[in-house]
């Protein structure tokens, strides 16, 4: 089996990376660098999502049997500021990747990392609950989900929930790092203390999308942590568990502190399906932040 991967040098691409490596998997990397961000002995591939003719050489050339597309544009801020890049990366690209997919002569199990941002609050919400999302990153992904339904190839659509974890050289830091570099520099930090997530820890996530691709689990999975939190607490806890000071970490509401897109102030998701189905376990908390500060990751 060969698992095609898109967004290599993304945080969850990079990531599933190191785990498919540690667990002996064969797997091609793409993304839209002309080399990967990280040093790996498999192949790596350039590769355009929004151009069909560049996806059909690659997929031709490695013939995958799972397609796991983490490749996005996912900054909710720039996603609001930029619709249109939005648009060709997170609807056309999964659309132009899906459909050539399609004219492989295997079939091709399609896993989409899609996103809990989707819904409007009530959290934390369940596969099935209705969408109604509240900004443009958000609206794109769905618009997406909905695009998967148009194929009769086997789909699967796993949606994260504030993905934190280990920090890999040459990816973009997750928001505990960037915390951790806020304290370190002394700089007063506005954290939001009124909006709660379920946030994903990365190696729980990847051993969640090992489930999928071994069992041929299709439909919709929510892979995220068990525990409801604010940015701000997520914070505090690290900080108490490193020994950090914490007078620069300053809580603040939404309104107090505006952004260009619009946040639910209850998100989150619900993991039961994925417990139930996948047998989907989650670490601990506390337990998750401290290796996520680790030198050597395990994905085991």
């Amino acid at each position: 089996m060969k698992i095609l991967i898109t967004g290599a040098n993304g945080f969850i691409g990079a990531h599933f990376i190191q785990y498919c490596l540690q667990h002996k998997l064969n797997f091609v990397a793409t993304g839209t660098k002309p080399v990967c961000s990280i040093d790996i002995p498999n192949d790596y591939a350039t590769m355009d999502i929004t151009n069909r003719k560049n996806i059909r050489k690659v997929l031709e050339q490695y013939q995958p049997n799972v397609i796991l597309h983490a490749a996005a544009m996912s900054k909710p801020d720039e996603c609001q500021l930029n619709q249109e890049a939005c648009l060709q990366v997170n609807l056309l690209g999964t659309h132009h990747l899906l459909m050539e997919a399609a004219n492989l002569n295997q079939a091709v199990h399609f896993i989409f990392i899609s996103t809990d941002f989707m819904f409007g609050g009530n959290g934390p919400n369940a596969e099935e609950d209705v969408k109604q999302p509240l900004n443009f990153y958000g609206a794109s992904k769905l618009m997406a989900e909905l695009c998967l339904l148009q194929t009769s190839q086997p789909v699967t659509v796993v949606r994260p929930s504030f993905v934190f974890g280990p920090e890999i050289k040459g990816v973009r830091k997750d928001f505990l790092h960037q915390v951790y570099d806020k304290i370190q520099q002394q700089e007063v930090f506005p954290i939001v203390n009124d909006q709660y997530r379920t946030p994903t820890f990365i190696v729980d996530f990847c051993k969640g999308l090992h489930q999928i691709i071994d069992t041929g689990s299709t439909g919709t999975f929510h892979l995220s942590g068990s525990t409801y939190i604010t940015p701000y607490q997520m914070a505090v806890t690290m900080a108490d568990i490193l020994q950090l000071p914490k007078h620069t970490l300053k809580a603040v509401t939404a309104n107090d502190f505006p952004e260009p897109v619009k946040r639910a102030k209850q998100g989150g998701l619900n993991i039961q399906k994925a417990e139930k189905i996948l047998g989907y376990t989650t670490t601990d908390f506390e337990t998750a932040i401290r290796l996520s500060f680790e030198k050597q990751v395990s994905y085991q």
